[in-house]
């Protein structure tokens, strides 16, 4: 498991939603005798299926957060086996998480200590981070393919926004297609190395 593709292996095809009638007449009525409330809350649940039927047209592999959580455990579970544990309860300075420094941030991590997490010792992993960002704050430039392949993806309509998932210690970053309405990540592409700056400039 030295790069994230396991996880894609491990991914399935969003399914086409039922999307019943009575419930797009019942959500007419209600809005027709003026409960906005309800009716919205109708109309909202009935565009999430529309999303996911048009992103199941396209066969779309998913991504869960409990997948996500799954992966990490397991690259926790080998890292362990092959080193020995230092310290059953770390010291208090590192068990206190520390804040990102910018608040407006949408970066999004999933974190997993593995028995060196207090350690300080050279060439140990202390711990497994899934960090995801929006690609509007992603900081490096991915290969010339993937911006292609997120082009198409874009000009689809399927997703509100694009994710970019890596972990560090781990090759190959994702890219996401996301909607605002749940926690499940669509693949669309895998690269090797993102391209240096100075290369480009």
């Amino acid at each position: 498991m030295k790069t994230l593709m396991p996880l894609i292996e491990k991914a399935v095809e969003e399914k086409e939603q039922e999307i019943s009638s009575s419930s797009v007449t019942t959500q007419n009525e209600l809005e027709e005798l003026g409960f906005k409330k309800v009716s919205s809350n109708i109309l909202s649940r009935i565009e999430v299926k529309k999303k996911l039927n048009n992103i199941a047209k396209y066969k779309y592999v998913k991504i869960t957060k409990e997948m996500i959580n799954i992966y990490l455990d397991n690259k926790v579970e080998e890292y362990d086996k092959i080193h020995e544990k230092t310290d059953i309860f770390p010291p208090l300075w590192a068990r206190v998480s520390i804040p990102q420094d910018d608040k407006n941030s949408k970066i999004t991590e999933i974190v997993k200590q593995t028995c060196d997490y207090s350690s300080r010792k050279k060439g140990t992993i202390g711990k497994f981070v899934w960090k995801e960002c929006p690609i509007e704050e992603y900081e490096s430039i991915p290969p010339k393919e993937v911006l292609t392949k997120l082009r198409m993806h874009k000009n689809r309509l399927l997703f509100d926004y694009f994710t970019i998932a890596s972990v560090e210690n781990i090759k190959d970053p994702l890219l996401f297609g996301r909607i605002t309405e749940t926690e499940d990540r669509y693949f669309i592409a895998q690269w090797g190395e993102d391209i240096k700056l100075d290369d480009l400039v």
